[in-house]
């Protein structure tokens, strides 16, 4: 096993910052790294795939290539699909795929193409339904992991119904629209939902579930009819449609209005096969698709924000014409405000934690495999991966292995999960020569600005220590001090959802749901991955962190614990501060839990556990407030030792925010160097070497690599920034 994990140093660039006398704040600065990895399927297009046994997963189950599938993530990280289409026809199975076993399973449906469905009776689940072959159909999910599917087409047919997938049950339920196809919208009054209102039969439109829960959808094709720039608001209780936006005019130009000014009176071209994204503020984004301005058809670039709350779009970027190509690509890695994806369709994209909209191929009208980000601060596009031409390069490589030279062959129409907001998973799609079923993974190692160093306190009062009973002879006695031991005792316990629950960190199982705190400083719901560290038994000497409000932290000297730092290190102060919250206050803040925490509003700080001095002040994570630290012991803990891995990297263990990660001063780093335990497909791969389950003691990989980082240190004394790239 040893021999298999150490190749994927091959695949890193390893960043070490090394100080003797300084704690580190701050990350690597190079161009964010981008690695495709083949996981699945076949290297040559049009495969027919195999069905194997409904319902049952197999390693060599595959579905057939397609382009147009609905698509889903589910609650629990599983990937979903409906339909699609190829030259031959047009699908209507269920498929989903398990990112921990790598396999496929039919669920449902028809294995035939072109299949008439079974509607059975409005609003009553049955196993024996299923929607009608389809492709190019609207999708959201709800918050309960149900699977929601509308509209879309089958050659000249257009469907206007709605369809709910129970994935508890694994019934589909017919819940709302018409049987019949190629139904014109029935748009009611502005802003007021009805069961009678309906969008239509359409295909290709965008979609969006917003933070309240409702699903949106603006504009789309009628099968040999207009093109629509309407947008919908669907209510998942009532069942009911609302047009709250844009024009009943059919194939609209739009109103632009003014460069990058919000108005009422706004409203995107009307278009079929836009790109859409919800940014992590809950805003819409809408990029390209194929449209029609002044009477000129073509492809679009025009790139639009509309904000929810204010019910207003805002023409944010690209032209307002239609046109072809048109992609300035500049230099690879560099923003500019003179790039731009060029005219498109059948994009696909996402958002990644640090709110990066992220765009991927489609047609142009050449086939594209480029990958595109856009800043939403700066308004920047940059391109960052894939080929600078249509129908250009790509290479498979090998199955399952990662590699800087891997890239996915151009397409429009693909399948792109986003599974964690930074490990997205692509599947099929349209190419130049035919339709594919390949499974692509895609990791991004996203680049922050060099570290910087800052001296560590130490005028302030060193931590009392009490005694602690000796270890017993038949534990083991885990090294302090040397990078080995950074973890938490058994009985810590570490928050597992929005209501305040928790679990014993002993207790955390592979999968479980636990909170995280993403790259924006904000709770996110999150699983645990493995394990960076898990011994029972282990006996190691600890810091007992107390705070004002009650909570006691505690964890190994080198571990990482989060330090709010633009708040007052004066003592009497913070605690008046603290004191003048009022109970009520505090349980009101509880509420928030699982909803936003900005970090971003102070200076909060990753450090090693032993440089938390009293009057340093750690961040409450249910109340979102900083909580000064009152006094500091060392104890002996005899029942264990646990790290966790989160893909946020993130943990409140004991109601504090803490990093997963130690021995190393810089969380990001970390972070980064650690991507492959964050690789489902890797995972699989590596097994134990990236802390699978049954791995006791600490995670190979990560142990390698804190050798490195000790060994490093001790060499360095003085040095301050060492970068290392191995990617031999």
């Amino acid at each position: 096993m040893r021999k298999r994990y150490f190749s994927i140093v091959r695949l890193l660039v390893i960043v070490l910052v090394v100080s003797s006398t300084h704690s580190v704040r701050g990350v690597l600065s190079s161009e964010d790294t981008f690695l495709w990895t083949w996981i699945g399927g076949s290297n040559s297009t049009d495969s027919s795939g195999s069905y194997g046994v409904q319902g049952v997963p197999n390693t060599s189950t595959v579905p057939p290539a397609r382009y147009g599938a609905a698509f889903w993530t589910g609650v629990d990280g599983v990937l979903w699909l409906f339909g699609g289409s190829d030259s031959s026809g047009v699908f209507g199975d269920l498929w989903n795929y398990n990112l921990s076993t790598f396999s496929w399973t039919w669920v449902g449906g028809s294995a035939s193409l072109n299949s008439e469905g079974v509607y059975g009776s409005l609003g009553v689940p049955n196993k024996s339904n299923y929607p009608p072959s389809r492709t190019e159909s609207a999708s959201w999910s709800d918050s309960y992991g149900n699977l929601w599917l509308y509209g879309g087409q089958n050659f000249n047919s257009g469907y206007s119904d709605m369809w709910m997938y129970n994935v508890s049950s694994g019934e589909w339920t017919w819940v709302q629209g018409s049987t019949e196809t190629n139904v014109s919208p029935i748009y009611g009054t502005l802003g007021n939902s009805s069961s009678s209102n309906t969008p239509g039969a359409r295909f290709q439109p965008a979609t969006w579930v917003g933070l309240d829960g409702q699903f949106y959808l603006f504009g789309g094709f009628k099968p040999f009819g207009p093109l629509y720039g309407d947008l919908w608001q669907y209510n998942t209780v009532t069942n009911e449609w609302s047009w709250i936006g844009g024009t009943q005019q059919q194939t609209p130009s739009g109103s632009y209005g003014t460069f990058r000014q919000a108005s009422p009176n706004n409203y995107p071209a009307g278009r079929a096969g836009a790109t859409s994204w919800r940014d992590l503020d809950g805003n819409f984004w809408l990029f390209g698709g194929f449209g029609q301005i002044v009477g000129s058809s073509n492809l679009l670039n025009d790139l639009w924000l509309y904000n929810v709350s204010s019910k207003e779009w805002t023409w944010m970027s690209g032209n307002d014409s239609v046109g072809s190509n048109g992609s300035v690509y500049g230099e690879k890695g560099v923003p500019s405000s003179s790039n731009t994806p060029g005219y498109r369709s059948g994009s696909s994209g996402f958002v990644d934690s640090s709110n990066t909209l992220y765009l991927f191929g489609g047609s142009s009208p050449g086939v594209c495999n480029d990958l595109w980000t856009f800043n939403i601060t700066s308004l920047e596009w940059t391109w960052v991966d894939g080929d600078d031409t249509t129908n250009g390069a790509y290479s498979y490589g090998e199955v399952n292995k990662t590699s800087n030279t891997t890239l996915p062959p151009p397409r429009y129409g693909a399948v792109l999960w986003n599974t964690d907001q930074n490990d997205p998973v692509l599947f099929g799609g349209q190419g130049s020569s035919g339709s594919y079923n390949d499974l692509f993974t895609l990791y991004i190692a996203t680049s922050t600005p060099m570290p910087t160093a800052t001296p560590t306190p130490t005028a302030s009062p060193t931590p009392s220590v009490t005694a602690s009973p000796s270890a017993t002879t038949n534990v083991t006695q885990t090294a302090v001090g040397e990078g080995s031991a950074v973890c938490f005792p058994a009985d810590a316990s570490v928050l597992i959802d929005g209501l305040g629950n928790s679990l014993l960190i002993s207790e955390l199982r592979s999968g479980m749901a636990v909170i995280g705190v993403n790259g924006r400083g904000q709770l996110v719901e999150d699983s645990v991955l493995g394990w960076l560290h898990n011994e029972p038994g282990a006996t190691a000497e600890i810091l007992a962190i107390k705070t004002l409000s009650g909570k006691q932290l505690r964890l190994t000297r080198q571990h990482l614990v989060y330090r709010v730092i633009e708040h007052s290190r004066d003592f009497d102060s913070m605690t008046t501060a603290f004191s003048c919250i009022s109970q009520k206050q505090q349980q009101q803040h509880q509420k928030h839990v699982g909803q936003s925490l900005e970090l971003g509003t102070s200076a909060v700080v990753a450090v090693f556990a032993e440089d938390i001095r009293v009057g340093d002040a750690l961040l409450d994570v249910a109340a979102q407030l900083p909580d000064p630290v009152v006094a500091i012991e060392t104890l002996v803990t005899h029942n264990g030792l646990y790290a966790p891995l989160t893909r946020s990297g993130r943990l409140a263990v004991d109601g504090v925010l803490v990093s997963c990660y130690g021995t190393y001063a810089s969380h990001a780093v970390a972070h980064a160097v650690l991507w492959p335990a964050r690789v489902d497909a890797l995972r699989k791969v590596w097994g134990s070497g990236l802390g699978t389950e049954g791995i006791v003691g600490i995670m190979p990989y990560a142990e390698r690599l804190y050798h490195i980082w000790t060994s490093a240190a001790r060499v360095l004394t003085e040095a301050r920034v060492s970068v290392v790239v191995a990617a031999c």
